[in-house]
Formats: structure tokens, C-alpha cells, sequence
């Protein structure tokens, strides 16, 4: 068929495989061509855009003329907006995506072998610094109970609970002691680390609080009553049970400047330990055992749970040998002069295979005597001196160029 003027010629299609005409089939025509309107409508109405005019579809897929549209776009651009603030990509800024410059310097054998010496020179200034200061301190002490106590004291040993056996201890200081001087009395083997010691005590009966209900007292187990009388205890628990209760003079000629207060913590005289309110004058000796009764010697009526020594005790050592300040001594001991402390002897240590001392001490910007900080600074800082010799040396005798290739094997 020859193409008319100006009209494109069709293709012809072979026999047997023409396309639908309208002529043929109208109603498969139609419903191809409503087909495909209803496809071209449903990709406008998605990109919100009608091809019969100008404007836009609306969600509802209603007609909006033309001037509604900018509207429409700044909609979608504050949804677009929303949606970048809500990443959670991290911002593209030096530190969120770890590009921050940084030094990393090369270990040469130059900086290591600096790097040792410096170290070990610090050290070894740190430690001698410690050791002098600890060597400052004058100590000593004196074992008078316990397993290898010498003899000169064993008339002091106990064997049973609140012996009250008074002995003389003598003390001959081999320096002068400048003031203040420290009284302690020191405990070996005696584990007041153990958790179940440590926790048997109860805090808000410490505080001042009356409790008589078993439930309140549970703290304290396995001690809330007296195993003599069944009373309740006031305080309870394993710790004030078993208070230090050795009673400490001092020598005749000290009297003036002996002092035993002060000796506690002030958070904990402040605020820890502290008697009910009304106390002594509305004490229940019924249903109590307070510390007055089992300690008449050591703690008043009206001191109560404030008594500078029980409130030592009460704060528990880390480890198994230990000291706990008892006195203060306000005046210079002069060394080779005897001091005669009377001690009335009450604690017990044979049951757990114990020693006890009195130990008198002075103290330094350290603390107390310890060698072992400033030896154990020395060791290290000599380690370190003596490692960066040999390399020095090492690298010296066989040192190489770094980076040199021919150290590298290719063949592996």
C-alpha cells in the first residue's frame, strides 16, 4: 500500500498475525486504550502532575490549579528536610568521621632507649623521695600477747575473754619523737575483711534509730541479741560484739599530754554514730544491752555509741594485720628513756591464733613507716635504667638503618 502524502508508511504484518483493529474487534480496542489512560493517570496522579492542564493532583486526587502548586512543593520540601534531619548518618565533620590530626611517632631505637632512661631516672627520684620520708619516721612497738611473746611479758597472756590482767609495758624509743606522737595497738590475724563480719551491723541503729522489730535487725544477723541475757543488742552485730576492749594508760610521766580524742573520723563522729534521742534518760534496760553494760571500764553511760574508740573499731580493716589509733601524745619522747605503759589486758587472741602490740610511732607527710613504696620505686627505675643502657649499647655495636630493603625476604 502506498503511503499518502505526508503520513508515514505502516509496516506491513505478515498473514495470520495482525494487530486488533477497530474496524475488527472495537470492544478489545476499547478496553486496551481505557487501560492504558487509567496507567498514564496513575503516573501523573504519582508524580503530582495532570496532563490536562496546568496544576496539580492533590491527595485525594483532587484537581488544584496551577498556583497551589508552589504550596504543594514546599510541603514535600519540608518532608525532604525532616527526613535528612532524622539520619543517622553522623555529620560530615572532622571529628565524627575521625579525621582529627594526631601524632604518632616512630619508635627508633634512639627515642626508646631515651624513653627507659627518663623513666627509670623519675622513678628511681620518686622512690628515693618515699624511702627518705618513711626512714623519717621513729617507731616502736611490742608484742605482748600472742604467740611468740617473749617472756619478759608472758604474765600479760590471757586465755580467756575479759581476763583483766594489767601488766606493764616498757617502751625505749632509739630516736627522739618529735610530737605528735601516735599510740596504736596493732591486731595479726584478726579478719575483719571477712563479708560476713562486715556486714553484720546495722547503720540506721548506729544513727540513733530505736529498732525492735527482728525484720529491722536482719543486718546484724548472726547477732542481733545478747547470747546471755536475750536482749537486743545496742548496737548489734559482729563487729561492736567483738570490740577492742584492752584499756591503754598512760605513763606517769605523760598524764598532761595524753589525749584519746579526736582519734575518729569527724564525718563519722558528726553524722554516723550517734545515740537515740533522749538518751541516757529514756534508756530501755529491759529490752536492751547497751555498750555501758558490757564495757563499764571503756565506755560511759553517756557517751554511748560516740566513744571515739568504739567508733575506730567500727570502721573495718582491708587487711588481716592492722592498727587502730588509740592515743595521742602531745609531747617529745626522748630516745633511750624508758616509758611504762599500764595495760589492763581483756581481748583475748588465742582463740584465732592471734598477736597483739602497742605500738607508739611518729608519722610523716607519707603516713606512717613503709619501706616497701619507695624500695619498690627504686627496683623499677633501676629495671628501666638498666634496660636502656643495653640498648643503647645494642644498637651502637649492631644497630641497622631503618627501612633498609635488603632485610626484607621476598620469598616466602
Amino acid at each position: 500500500v502506498s503511503a499518502q502524502a505526508g503520513v508515514p508508511p505502516r509496516r506491513l504484518q505478515p498473514a495470520g498475525r495482525t494487530r486488533l483493529q477497530r474496524t475488527d474487534t472495537p470492544r478489545a480496542s476499547d478496553a486496551l486504550i481505557a487501560r492504558a489512560a487509567r496507567g498514564r493517570r496513575t503516573r501523573c496522579a504519582r508524580r503530582g502532575v495532570d496532563r490536562r492542564g496546568a496544576g496539580v493532583l492533590g491527595n485525594a486526587g483532587a484537581w488544584e490549579p496551577a498556583q497551589a502548586a508552589p504550596e504543594r512543593a514546599a510541603m514535600a520540601d519540608g518532608g525532604d528536610v525532616a527526613r535528612r534531619t532524622s539520619s543517622k548518618r553522623p555529620p560530615d565533620t572532622d571529628f565524627y568521621q575521625q579525621r582529627l590530626k594526631a601524632w604518632q611517632p616512630i619508635l627508633t631505637p634512639g627515642y626508646v632507649t631515651v624513653t627507659f632512661c627518663v623513666i627509670g631516672a623519675a622513678f628511681c627520684f620518686i622512690g628515693w623521695g618515699l624511702w627518705s620520708a618513711s626512714s623519717g619516721v621513729v617507731e616502736a612497738s611490742v608484742q605482748y600477747d600472742g604467740e611468740g611473746t617473749s617472756s619478759d611479758y608472758a604474765g600479760c597472756m590471757i586465755t580467756s575473754q575479759n581476763a583483766a590482767k594489767n601488766c606493764t609495758i616498757r617502751i625505749t624509743p632509739e630516736a627522739d619523737m618529735e610530737p605528735p606522737v601516735f599510740v596504736y595497738y596493732q591486731l595479726d590475724n584478726f579478719y575483719q575483711n571477712h563479708r560476713r563480719y562486715v556486714k553484720s551491723r546495722s547503720d540506721d541503729q548506729l544513727r540513733g534509730e530505736v529498732l525492735t522489730n527482728p525484720d529491722l535487725l536482719s543486718d546484724c544477723l548472726p547477732l542481733v541479741n545478747d547470747p546471755v541475757t536475750g536482749k537486743i543488742l545496742a548496737p548489734c552485730g559482729l563487729i561492736a560484739y567483738s570490740f577492742f576492749n584492752d584499756i591503754i594508760s598512760p605513763p606517769t610521766n605523760l598524764i598532761d599530754h595524753w589525749s584519746e580524742k579526736d582519734i575518729s573520723w569527724t564525718s563519722d563522729r558528726e553524722t554516723k554514730f550517734l545515740n537515740p534521742e533522749g538518751y541516757p534518760a529514756n534508756v530501755d534496760e529491759e529490752t536492751f544491752t547497751y555498750l555501758y553494760q558490757r564495757y563499764p571500764n571503756i565506755i560511759s553511760k553517756e557517751e554511748g555509741v560516740t566513744n571515739e574508740h568504739f567508733i575506730v573499731w567500727m570502721r573495718t580493716a582491708a587487711l588481716p594485720n592492722f592498727r587502730k589509733l588509740y592515743a595521742r601524745i602531745t609531747t617529745k619522747l626522748s630516745a633511750g628513756v624508758t616509758y611504762q605503759f599500764p595495760v589492763e589486758n581483756n581481748f583475748q587472741v588465742n582463740s584465732f591464733k592471734g598477736k597483739k602490740y602497742l605500738v607508739v610511732s611518729t608519722t610523716s607527710w607519707l603516713g606512717g613507716k613503709n619501706n616497701f613504696l619507695g624500695v619498690a620505686y627504686v627496683v623499677v627505675g633501676a629495671l628501666c635504667l638498666v634496660l636502656g643502657i643495653l640498648f643503647y649499647v645494642r644498637y651502637k655495636t649492631s644497630g641497622r638503618e631503618l627501612g633498609d630493603p635488603k632485610y626484607l625476604n621476598w620469598r616466602r
